[in-house]
């Protein structure tokens, strides 16, 4: 680690100073002008002007990110520290004092060294760094978890103000490239603007001529499906999913709008990680409420249509709910979409909602666990699931004997009785939890303990 620190600028970046690259970037296949701004404290804020950009960043003390629609959020929990990570070792940030992360040297070749990163603060976190040891760079930096195995590699060091940064860093997950940033200059600044944008977006309107009840369906599994417009088509039935990060299109639905392909980014889901198209359509209608110009990636939706006993055209989550307060009552199959703030009922009472990767996470206690994050999921029909991770951490089997069920033709799970479950203020005897056996993402996930689906809600 002190061979490390010698080229990566420590002398320029003890001069308090803040450092700016800035290149070209493609993101999901769209290009454009980025900038990086950063200070050895651990501050960053990086940009991307592109046609589907991403912006992240910290401020010392909240990390945000303005996704591709122009909306901003907070990001937390290991989200925020991988998003740090990927920013602090190219930079050099995670060698400076007073640093989060931790490393451990796992195993030595006579070219490279392989370390553990891990976070102070956090027993879930955990990534691994690559380091060339005849040139004391980082190569590359991988994390597995929830979002499949997502990989940086740093390329082409060049020094630029006394500071060494790569000047090709790739971002992929699943082997599918994410971004890609080429760095063409460099220069220090007395200053920079590193704090959470707060304008959101002006591409939603509520009709207040339209009923906020819109109309549920049922999937023989008990998914909640709905019948929304897109570019002013009725094309069928889309799952209704807050588990769903982005907004999903068939591969037949995308053709019968003759949409044209955006860009491409990778997809992570219980069937594995692939390139999907990304599409932009002028609007998508739900009950009262129009998002214009959003996003769409491509899936395979044969398997879901198969399991739910009906063809499902298409999945909608993130983008409607980040847009409406949505109220929903699994068991009157009853949806309502609100402005937001426009739902005030009479005794509720509102609890902190956590968003991690665009899905909301509550908190919940069980005998074995208080206050645990559980990921609020309408998108799974099974009441109460496990990720993998804190199933070994709590040690859930110890002393079982598991009989596997199978969960959908190419997954099984574990039966894990609980005895109570705390939630939103009720306490629910006897729930029946479950475990998955195959070890896929996003059900590995270590930030969260489990989903809470739809037969619990």
């Amino acid at each position: 680690l002190a061979q490390l620190k010698r080229p990566a600028g420590a002398r320029a970046l003890s001069a308090q100073a803040h450092v700016v690259a800035e290149g070209t970037a493609v993101y999901a296949g769209t290009s454009g002008p980025f900038q990086l701004a950063f200070h050895r404290d651990g501050r960053f804020a990086r940009t991307v002007d592109s046609e589907i950009g991403v912006d992240t960043g910290f401020d010392g003390r909240t990390g945000w990110r303005v996704d591709w629609s122009g909306m901003p959020q907070q990001i937390v929990l290991d989200e925020l520290l991988w998003e740090r990570l990927m920013v602090a070792v190219p930079t050099g940030q995670w060698l400076s004092r007073g640093s989060p992360f931790t490393a451990t040297l796992e195993r030595e070749s006579a070219d490279e060294a392989v370390y553990a990163v891990g976070a102070r603060g956090s027993d879930a976190f955990s990534a691994e760094l690559v380091v060339d040891l005849a040139a004391g760079q980082p190569r590359r930096l991988i994390q597995r978890g929830g979002r499949g195995q997502e990989t940086v590699t740093f390329d082409d060091h060049a020094v630029f103000e006394g500071v060494w940064l790569p000047t090709r860093v790739t971002v992929s997950t699943g082997g599918v490239e994410r971004a890609r940033y080429t760095v063409e200059r460099v220069r220090l600044a007395g200053a920079a603007d590193y704090a959470m944008p707060r304008q959101r977006p002006d591409d939603a309107a509520f009709d207040p001529d339209v009923p906020a009840r819109v109309a549920l369906g049922r999937a023989a599994t008990g998914h909640l499906l709905v019948k929304p417009r897109v570019n002013g088509v009725e094309l069928g039935w889309f799952v209704f999913d807050s588990g769903a990060a982005v907004s999903i299109i068939s591969a037949e639905a995308a053709a019968r709008l003759d949409l044209d392909q955006l860009g491409q980014l990778p997809l992570v889901s219980i069937l594995g990680t692939e390139a999907a198209p990304v599409y932009r359509v002028d609007a998508l209608e739900l009950g009262p409420l129009t998002v214009r110009r959003p996003l769409f990636l491509q899936m395979n939706l044969a398997p879901f249509s198969a399991a739910f006993g009906v063809e499902v055209h298409g999945i909608v989550g993130y983008d409607v709910l980040a847009r409406s307060t949505a109220a929903v009552e699994v068991a009157r199959d009853a949806l309502w979409l609100y402005p937001p703030g426009g739902y005030a009922p009479p005794g509720a009472r509102w609890e902190a909602l956590i968003l991690d990767t665009q899905h909301p996470v509550v908190r919940a206690s069980f005998p074995q666990a208080r206050d645990a994050l559980f990921r609020l999921d309408l998108g799974s029909h099974l009441g109460l699931l496990f990720h993998t991770p804190w199933v070994e951490r709590l040690g859930l089997l110890e002393g079982k004997n598991v009989e596997p069920v199978q969960i959908t033709p190419n997954m099984r799970a574990a039966v894990l009785p609980v005895d109570w479950l705390e939630l939103g203020g009720r306490r629910f005897e006897g729930v029946q939890g479950f475990h998955m056996l195959d070890d896929v993402p996003p059900l590995n996930d270590r930030a969260t303990t489990g989903n809470i689906g739809l037969q619990l809600l």
